[in-house]
């Protein structure tokens, strides 16, 4: 478990943070996912709903559709495998890298957007 780094705030992504299906809530917890990760060179988020929930003032079961969600969209990647000590499951939450490209058009269209408003 990664306690200790548990709050380090939030680094939203351009991808995330300019994508209308994603809700601030969503998008605030990727957020902290992606900076638990990056920010400590983790290769995945161990935390749990409640841990992510506490951080971000969220209830566990709205971190949990959050996750599902931000699952869905091809944010992150999920997996579940057996803790040791007890017998349940550990979950672990992946940062997908391919968000960058799967996502840049909303990026460009923003950009276009912002330069045609400039003009």
């Amino acid at each position: 478990m990664h306690d200790e780094s548990l709050i380090y705030g939030s680094i939203i992504p351009p991808e995330v943070f300019l994508n209308h299906d994603i809700a601030p809530m969503e998008k605030i917890l990727f957020g902290v996912i992606y900076a638990h990760i990056h920010k400590n060179n983790f290769e995945c988020c161990d935390l749990s709903n409640k841990q992510l929930g506490d951080s971000i003032s969220a209830h566990p079961n709205s971190v949990s559709k959050a996750i599902s969600k931000l699952q869905k969209y091809q944010y992150i990647k999920v997996e579940f495998g057996h803790k040791e000590e007890s017998g349940g499951f550990k979950r672990k939450i992946y940062i997908n890298e391919d968000f960058h490209e799967i996502y840049a058009h909303i990026v460009l269209k923003k950009a276009q957007e912002t330069e045609f408003y400039h003009e």
